[in-house]
């Protein structure tokens, strides 16, 4: 059920004056708050004084209130959460008094800190410490102490760790130019207080030693050193870096005495051998650290990943990077080329630099001879295709050669102990959701690796090329559908010559005929995403094809049960094969729900692998396998949606919507089998209707409904009409779902089954009410009750109950209405089924309701909400939440019923379930009203009526008097008719999405001190 009520009575309004109140926060050290120059009175909780923290760290930002509840109260449900923050949200203001306007509410669910009111440390210090000197002596000023000393909530913990690290980097620049302007004590002085907060930055350290020993306290710096390597050994298991041993050793050898002795020669060494890079390398300051500092822990490091990811590039730059650390320089043997692999040694030792001598030593006792007593770094790139040989290599120089570290770069490890394989990863995206909306947001694409280096790229190949609002959206798309792989994004960004990126993002679905346009100059694979795969498919054996092949009938990851069900494959032979394509880079392995592996691939290698299964002639069976497997999984789910694990099922199908969406565009095409489709459907009905995907799922269950299917299947389609009803029905098309439900009911008698015919009569009754047709329901609702306890049915039996509840509380027959819930909650808790728990408690919130027990009905609410949230059911979660905010307005808290409303109004509308829409519609409507907003109410209510009219619905006779009185009292609080009715009329155009935005009026206006006199109802 659900309802919503409109509370009248008087408004009265209490303007709370507005002045230009001083507030002060301090954050640095232990927080202090000083309002007019008075310490903040005592709060009721310290979260309060955390809302405000950080509300001050990101200052003038209108942070959503979900999140912040979700950040002060993480391990609290929800609702509880919001609850929590709505109270300590009031009592911050009441604590700050005249400066409580300095807590603004920039819309119905976000919240700011005015800037104009307030005067934040933080603030102060985050503009000081990007400017000059100046300005960063004045941030190492402000900064008392960590910030907000004694909170260690993850939030704080993250934002202290970034002040620290900026006036760390403040102390250290200070310290650079004091020592580069010949002030050296000046710079001992910045650089001993940044090494007492962290004692273990080196660079800080290399440049206090050179201070010192300028200053003349060669012992004080000797000193540093060695508390540091002290420190690195004892607390973190490490030595210093080798830049800093060579700055200390560089001291001792130019202030003390050197020996003479014999200079011994060197064996000749080709340094300088490292490419030097064309291009920015963009979005890996990350991974160049971390692979650095991998180099320190082990002198065998192996980048792997898939063609294109940015391996050789990474390589070159850690490489030139690290060179001057090692005494020999670094070397880049580039094996590309190279197709013997008895060549490697050969390869290798010309790229290193190292004469070969008469003689007969071959290539790699050479390479031994000559290396062993060399510090330097090899970088030997491109290893996959001669993986053995060169595996071969660094085993045998690195046990000859103790001061040699090599760099590998292959699309599969190398294989050799005390080696570390290091992944690299695409280029970072925006989350889905996040991307720009607006002209001014555009420049933020430049703050995520993938769109910049899209952006920066189509700006090399393009004079002309410029980002806008619509091309950033675009471009987003590009990056997200390429999956943030380097190449490919370099690829696509070239094609702005000579088409939009409108145009780019449209043709993905062939990025392989797309993405050719490379650079000339690189090998030859590397020029066309096509070339790149072909590499590395023909380094594939046979099984291996076979199984990628397979895999590109999956639409996104897929479990390893799945492929051993759809490629018809042993499970340990499917597990050998997989962690080879894994290995190969290939594939992705990821975890899924219950710590399951999923694998997928990459959208491109989808693409060439499903070209490849075509040539092959396997896509006609491959693609019929993949549907009766998830058909199978369908069929399982209905059973398990409607049973106590419905909510592992619920969080289990989505992770295969996308094989279970190919499964069924299989099914409709031409070589397809529409009965297979016509399962599947019928099997996800009940996921589509919790999880809202109305449309989708309207749209599946009309076209596998509408023909007739095998005499076998005859239950199935009338189960599946069943359920397209169901969803016609909460979008509030009543008319096509009693149609539908009358086509399941015709066939179910035929067939004589009784379960079928119970739940089509339910259905019927639910419509029938809603057309305003109780007398039938009620006879409706017996028969289907009579059915369901000859059948033993215990779960339709509760359903039934409970609806039979509603029609005794359409009447207004409030104590059978209880009676009929309670019995029928009892059935569900004994049964575990959550999800008709939550609607018995929405149904017995409503009869305490209009029973005027207006706590109980809240308890009932929240608990109903709680409930929905963990099941996934967004749409009885809208239509709880709709209820909570009528017990609120019913009890004045105007807050939270506008909380509550906007957020049930964005679900509905989202998820397309147009009744739901219209009741939140009320709500804003009334809420309007209680701040004397009567043409907005109007405005609200002239739209939720549109809706309802649109759909057919009609309300409950009482109800519906209700509604009309307070539409009439608004009226007359207006006391002008004419704009009332102008008001109404611009009402009926309006949409979901204006509906949210006017939300705002409501909050600014209880913002500023409208107060509900609560008079009944």
């Amino acid at each position: 059920m659900q309802m919503e009520w409109a509370t009248e009575g008087e408004m009265l309004l209490s303007a709370a004056s507005a002045g230009a109140v001083k507030l002060q926060i301090r954050l640095f050290g232990t927080p202090e708050i000083l309002c007019c120059g008075a310490p903040l009175p005592r709060l009721h909780s310290r979260r309060a004084l955390w809302l405000l923290a950080i509300l001050a760290l990101k200052p003038g930002a209108a942070i959503e209130r979900s999140r912040l509840a979700g950040m002060l109260w993480p391990d609290s449900p929800d609702t509880t959460a919001l609850h929590n923050l709505r109270q300590t949200a009031s009592d911050l203001r009441r604590a700050l008094g005249d400066a409580a306007d300095a807590i603004a509410s920039t819309s119905a669910r976000k919240l700011s800190l005015d800037l104009t009111l307030t005067d934040v440390d933080v603030v102060a210090f985050d503009t000081a410490v990007t400017g000059d000197s100046a300005g960063l002596r004045k941030a190492i000023d402000l900064y008392k102490g960590p910030l907000l000393e004694g909170c260690d909530e993850p939030w704080a913990v993250e934002a202290r760790d970034a002040r620290q690290e900026l006036y760390l980097g403040a102390l250290e620049r200070l310290g650079e130019e004091c020592f580069e302007g010949g002030d050296p004590s000046g710079a001992v002085r910045y650089l001993r207080l940044a090494l007492g907060t962290d004692p273990y930055r080196e660079s800080m350290c290399r440049t206090l030693m050179k201070a010192l020993a300028d200053c003349g306290e060669l012992a004080a710096a000797t000193e540093v050193f060695r508390d540091l390597r002290i420190r690195l050994n004892r607390d973190l298991n490490t030595a210093p870096d080798p830049s800093t041993v060579a700055a200390y050793r560089a001291l001792r050898n130019t202030r003390e005495p050197k020996m003479s002795s014999p200079q011994i020669p060197r064996p000749a060494v080709h340094t300088g051998r490292l490419p030097a890079p064309r291009t920015q390398l963009i979005g890996r300051d990350g991974a160049i650290s971390e692979v650095a500092r991998m180099l320190q822990r082990s002198r065998l490091v192996t980048l792997s990943g898939i063609g294109g990811i940015g391996k050789t590039s990474l390589a070159l730059q850690v490489a030139n990077d690290l060179e001057i650390q090692f005494e020999h320089g670094a070397v880049f043997a580039n094996l590309s080329q190279l197709t013997d692999p008895a060549a490697v040694p050969d390869a290798v030792r010309e790229l290193a630099g190292v004469i070969s001598p008469q003689g007969s030593l071959d290539d790699l006792a050479i390479l031994q001879s000559q290396l062993a007593s060399r510090r330097m770094l090899l970088v030997i790139d491109n290893c996959e295709h001669v993986l053995q040989a060169c595996a071969s290599l660094a085993d045998a120089l690195l046990t000859a050669c103790p001061d040699l570290v090599i760099l590998a770069t292959s699309r599969h490890a190398l294989g050799l102990r005390d080696e570390i394989v290091w992944r690299v990863p695409p280029l970072s995206i925006p989350d889905a959701g996040h991307g720009p909306s607006a002209l001014e947001d555009a420049a933020k694409l430049m703050e995520y690796p993938a769109t910049r280096l899209f952006i920066t790229r189509a700006m090399q190949a393009s004079s002309t090329f410029t980002v806008s609002a619509g091309s950033a959206i675009c471009i987003l798309q590009i990056c997200r559908r390429l999956e943030g792989l380097p190449l490919a994004i370099e690829l696509a960004a070239a094609r702005v010559t000579v088409l939009t990126v409108e145009q780019i993002a449209q043709r993905l679905d062939r990025a392989l005929l797309l993405l050719t346009q490379g650079d000339p100059t690189v090998p030859e694979r590397h020029q066309t995403l096509r070339a790149l795969i072909d590499w590395s498919y023909d380094l594939l054996d046979d099984k291996e094809r076979a199984l990628l092949r397979g895999l590109s009938v999956f639409a996104g990851a897929c479990s390893l049960e799945s492929v051993t069900k759809v490629i018809d494959i042993d499970e340990f032979e499917a597990i050998e094969l997989l962690a080879s394509l894994v290995a190969k880079s290939l594939v992705s392995m990821q975890s899924g729900s219950s710590n399951t592996a999923r694998y997928r691939l990459l959208d491109t290698i989808r693409q060439y692998a499903s070209e490849q299964l075509d040539r092959s002639g396997e896509g006609a069976l491959r693609s019929h396998t993949h549907a009766l497997c998830f058909r199978a999984l369908a069929v399982e789910a209905r059973n398990l949606v409607n049973g106590p694990d419905s909510s592992v099922c619920l969080e289990l199908l989505p992770e295969d919507h996308n094989n279970f969406r190919a499964a069924l565009e299989w099914a409709r095409t031409e070589g397809g089998d529409r009965d297979t489709g016509l399962e599947i459907a019928e099997g996800l009905w009940r996921f589509w209707n919790i999880r809202g995907y109305f449309k989708e799922g309207r749209a599946w269950l009309a076209e596998f409904t509408a023909h007739e299917c095998r005499p076998d299947l005859r239950s199935i389609r009338a189960r599946a009409l069943n359920g397209a009803g169901v969803i016609a029905e909460v979008q509030g098309d009543y008319l096509t779902a009693r149609e539908l439900h009358l086509k399941s009911l015709a066939i179910s008698r035929e067939l004589g089954d009784p379960i079928c015919i119970a739940a089509s009569l339910h259905n019927l009754a639910t419509i029938t009410i809603y057309l305003g047709d109780s007398s039938n329901a009620g006879e409706l609702l017996e028969e289907s009750l009579a059915l369901r306890r000859e059948t033993g049915d215990e779960r339709g039996i509760a359903g039934s109950l409970g609806h039979l509840g509603l029609l005794a509380h359409g009447k207004g027959d409030f104590d059978t209405a209880a009676t009929l819930f309670q019995e029928s909650l009892e059935i569900f808790r004994r049964l575990g089924d959550h999800r008709w728990m939550a609607s018995v408690l929405n149904n017995l919130g409503g009869v305490e309701f209009e029973r005027g027990n207006t706590l109980t009905a809240d308890d009932l609410f929240e608990e109903c909400v709680e409930i929905t949230r963990r099941l996934g059911d967004r749409r009885a979660t809208a239509v709880a939440l709709t209820n909570l905010a009528s017990t609120a307005r019913k009890r004045g808290d105007l807050r939270t019923a506008l909380s509550c409303s906007v957020e049930s109004l964005e679900i509905s509308d989202e998820i397309g379930c147009r009744p739901s829409v219209a009741d939140a519609l009320n709500g804003l409507a009334a809420l309007a009203a209680a701040v004397s907003n009567h043409l907005l109410a109007a405005r609200l209510w002239s739209a939720a009526s549109e809706v309802r009219s649109e759909i057919g619905a009609a309300m409950e006779s009482a109800e519906q008097r209700r509604h009309d009185d307070t539409i009439a009292a608004s009226r007359c609080a207006n006391a002008d008719n004419a704009s009332f009715d102008r008001a109404w009329r611009e009402g009926a155009r309006m949409t979901a999405g204006e509906a949210l935005a006017y939300a705002s009026e409501i909050e600014k206006q209880l913002a500023a001190g409208y107060l509900l006199l609560v008079s009944g109802s």
